[in-house]
């Protein structure tokens, strides 16, 4: 099975800033399978990332996870 998740961000401030993206609830088995930035597993339950939105603009992350079931 395969999920395909779109995560976009704002910013509204006059100046970049960076968000820590956590995507938390994977199963233990779920897989990265694609992503538009390369992200984190601290653990086999969640994926993290850390975008960087642009002052008065905005960041879009996908992934594609996959899982057995």
């Amino acid at each position: 099975m395969q999920t395909d998740m779109r995560y976009t961000l704002t910013n509204a401030l006059p100046q970049p800033v960076t968000v820590a993206l956590l995507q938390s609830g994977l199963w233990g088995d779920a897989t990265v399978k694609t992503e538009s930035q390369k992200s984190i597993r601290h653990s086999a339950e969640a994926a993290e990332w850390d975008v960087i939105v642009p002052a008065n603009g905005k960041s879009e992350v996908t992934a594609s996870f996959g899982t057995r079931f």
